[in-house]
């Protein structure tokens, strides 16, 4: 496995809180922060009930590799000095064998649930300055995924042709819009406007556009950790289908997106169903597709995994072009500091020409970083 090029198609940066320090000062008080409630640290962000920052179980020593660290006391959950310190990100990606990443900022999870136009869309430019300072000088390493407003289609579209001249190769959106499906005609603008930028969209699990109600009150994750976890991952099917079943897809025909964190054991089962249902139910089809489902996926749609040995085990029907896999470093469910011992153990079955593809080959082409 040392001879191939690794490329983590999901990994993640973090944003010091001073960063808000640089909202215009209406917004201020609005930016996410930490909180205590009865005792407890939480995140709070706008359009979403408070989410838990500490762990209730005590960690391991592996566990706390994948920790950001202050000296010997473990730091916030999820964090890791390399995801607000580049020399340092760059030395754990020695240390992991990977050679370039796909970040998604914690903003993804942050930016796109307030129903206020205004504010995403300040939320948008700062955390899009902020990254490509950060990472604009190693464009050969790191492609960030640009947060887009979505509230408003025209803020998008203007931010999406904003980062674009500044160099961004990737561009973020919920994966789900609770109020406005995907399949939604209000959208068709900015599809036109990404096809033609020629940049690729992302859809991450766990983020959600505005919420038709927000609860005010904590959200405690803990007990239902794996109902979050597993069940919020199966949340990718839903822009992917309606990009299919709309017909979005067969009108802008290079208009590529990739579904982030979602896993792969589930898409042969998906792709299936679809191409079921458009021989069976045909008539019903509007607007009438002209490929199957499956198809319009193939030639446009990606998922990027970690550690499913299950969706490699079916790639004779998804394909091996469409699948990208990724590290998601820092966080505590990805493969850091194993990286490479989890590619060869759930690869070994695989053949290297399709291996070398996956790891590293699929991502370069989509998002251009270099080979050599």
């Amino acid at each position: 496995m040392s001879t191939y090029k690794v490329i983590s198609a999901d990994s993640h940066s973090n944003e010091p809180e001073s960063l808000y320090d640089r909202l215009p000062a209406e917004y201020r008080a609005r930016a996410p922060h930490e909180e205590t409630i009865d005792g407890k640290r939480y995140l709070v962000y706008e359009g979403r009930p408070p989410s838990p920052i500490d762990a209730p179980n005590p960690l391991n020593e592996d566990d706390m590799q994948r920790y950001w660290r202050d000296g010997e006391a473990v730091g916030r959950q999820q964090h890791r000095e390399g995801g607000m310190h580049v020399p340092t990100r760059l030395s754990d990606l020695e240390k992991d064998g990977v050679s370039a990443e796909v970040i998604y900022p914690q903003a993804v999870f942050k930016q796109f649930s307030s129903p206020d136009a205004r504010f995403q869309k300040a939320l948008a430019r700062l955390y899009n300055d902020y990254h490509h300072e950060m990472f604009g000088e190693h464009p050969d390493q790191f492609v960030v995924s640009a947060q887009v407003p979505i509230v408003d289609i025209d803020d998008a579209i203007e931010e999406c042709q904003r980062v674009a001249l500044m160099g961004y190769r990737s561009l973020s959106l919920p994966v789900s819009m609770p109020m406005y499906s995907y399949n939604s005609p209000r959208y068709e603008p900015l599809w036109a406007a990404v096809e033609e930028l020629g940049i690729p969209l992302a859809f991450h699990v766990f983020t959600s556009g505005p919420l038709p109600t927000p609860a005010p009150e904590p959200e405690e994750k803990i007990p239902n950790d794996l109902e979050g976890q597993v069940l919020g991952m199966s949340l990718a099917m839903y822009p992917m289908v309606q990009l299919i079943g709309s017909g979005a897809l067969q009108r802008h025909p290079d208009l590529k997106f990739v579904l982030v964190e979602s896993g792969i054991g589930w898409l042969a089962w998906l792709l299936t169903q679809m191409d079921d249902n458009h021989h069976r139910r045909h008539m019903w089809e509007v607007p009438k597709l002209d490929l199957l489902p499956s198809e319009y996926f193939k030639r446009q749609g990606y998922a990027t995994f970690a550690d499913d040995v299950v969706g490699l085990m079916v790639r004779e029907v998804t394909g091996v072009d469409c699948l990208l896999w990724g590290s998601d470093y820092p966080h505590d469910e990805g493969t850091f500091p194993h990286s490479r011992e989890v590619i060869e153990r759930i690869f070994k079955d695989v053949p290297d020409d399709e291996k070398r593809k996956i790891v590293g080959e699929n991502a370069a082409k989509l998002y251009g970083f270099p080979m050599e």
